[in-house]
């Protein structure tokens, strides 16, 4: 089997979708969305270019060996680590990288470890259709305990006893922050050697301490002479942690204290300009009587203003009441990017944006969406698309729902009221 054949057996949907995208290959009928093509398509596309490669034709054709180097100086650019190892330490280190995919470890064994790969071809592709590690069998590092493994993936620190409960601290802390973070979401969960591995292997280097760090202090494992290396590392990690946290808060502490300076500048202004401002209008103290006169006129007309608001409010009661018994006795729902209109009215507690509707709908199973009217304004959508959107998921959810078109609060209430009246829905109307 020539190598280009197996090596298109190794690469799976997504793989043959990018390779295809990224070498220009053409794929027929499914150009502009190759991640939507069937794999069996894309398999022979990828083989139809190669085979065009090798026959050195120009048109839709790609070089088998310039893909391999394509795709291997991309590996080595977003891990650098690769570059010097020696075989059996490569395969070592692709098994905990999830960063690296099958047809990427096969690309450089081809190209970097050609006596190695010339050897072991056909386990490999047997460890491939067996579906295990591809280099399962092809080195005693790879059959390693697991903690072995984990001390792979760390570098050697230095390291003091007193620092055991610097752990315990990070612990601590973390369990105790409102915000979710890894620690909490793992906390308790990992327990072995195994589990702790796995996760490492899926999870991005820089939060792998957090990993381990809860695996020793799971049952006290830090005490072990084995688990020395790891507990070494999180110590590390951890002083490095807290440290960005000593270092986050000065530059806060600073900031604060230089809008401090800031205030007490815009404060000695406004003094200032409150003095010069008292200088100016010094000789009006002298006619305080006069001011006080007209003071009391004043008063006498803001109470005057006061019972004329007093009267409009009460004949508006009949209406306020309406508006009440309409949102508390009709089951309906208004949804609007301009929510802000409706509070301190009766429609408050009716009124909600698109966005935190479909939160609920999504997060809350027990909502009575179904037994309501749903009343949505076209303007809080910004293109039509986006309008279609919301209406497929009312659709799909089976609600019940009615377009509004206009632009204010007034003309809202109006059409909302006019839909109930016109379905026959009890609207109490005898309150006006």
């Amino acid at each position: 089997m020539l190598d280009q054949e197996w090596f298109i057996e190794v690469l799976t949907r997504q793989d043959l979708a990018t390779l295809c995208n990224e070498f220009k290959v053409r794929v027929q009928g499914f150009q502009r969305s190759l991640s939507n093509a069937p794999i069996n398509l894309l398999k022979a596309a990828m083989k139809d270019a190669l085979n065009n490669g090798i026959k050195r034709k120009k048109n839709n054709a790609l070089v088998f060996e310039e893909m391999l180097k394509k795709i291997v100086k991309e590996v080595r650019e977003k891990c650098p680590y690769l570059d010097k190892l020696k075989f059996e330490e490569f395969i070592v280190r692709v098994e905990v990288d999830s960063n690296i995919s099958n047809y990427e470890a096969i690309a450089i064994t081809i190209l970097d470890y050609p006596y190695e790969y010339q050897n072991h071809k056909e386990n490999i592709l047997q460890n491939f259709r067996n579906k295990v590690y591809i280099f399962n069998g092809l080195s005693e590092e790879l059959s390693r305990p697991i903690i072995e493994k984990i001390k792979f993936l760390i570098e050697e620190v230095s390291f003091e006893s007193q620092y055991y409960t610097l752990l315990k601290k990070f612990e601590r802390d973390n369990l105790n922050n409102q915000q979710n973070n890894l620690y909490k979401e793992i906390y308790g969960k990992f327990k072995t050697e195994e589990q702790t591995f796995k996760l490492l292997t899926e999870i991005d280097k820089p939060n792998q301490y957090v990993v381990i760090t809860a695996f020793l202090l799971h049952d006290n494992n830090y005490k072990e002479d084995k688990y020395k290396s790891l507990l070494e590392f999180c110590i590390k990690k951890i002083q490095e942690y807290y440290l960005e946290r000593y270092e986050h808060k000065i530059v806060e502490v600073e900031g604060e204290k230089l809008r401090y300076e800031e205030k007490n500048i815009s404060l000695n202004r406004q003094i200032e300009t409150l003095n010069n401002q008292y200088e100016e209008k010094k000789e009006y103290i002298v006619n305080v009587e006069e001011n006080l006169s007209v003071a009391v006129n004043a008063g006498k007309e803001l109470q005057q203003k006061h019972d004329q608001l007093e009267e409009i409010i009460r004949q508006n009661e009949p209406l306020q009441m309406f508006f009440l018994r309409l949102v508390t006795e009709n089951q309906f729902l208004i949804i609007t990017k301009d929510y802000e209109q409706f509070i301190h009215t009766p429609f408050e507690g009716v009124t909600i944006s698109p966005s935190d509707f479909k939160k609920q709908l999504r997060n809350n199973r027990n909502h009575k969406f179904k037994e309501q009217i749903i009343f949505v304004t076209r303007v809080s959508f910004r293109t039509g698309r986006d309008w279609f959107n919301f209406k497929q998921t009312l659709n799909d959810n089976e609600l019940t729902f009615e377009e509004i078109g206009h632009y204010e609060i007034f003309y809202y209430i109006k059409e909302i009221v006019e839909y109930l009246n016109r379905k026959e829905i009890l609207v109490y109307a005898d309150e006006i």
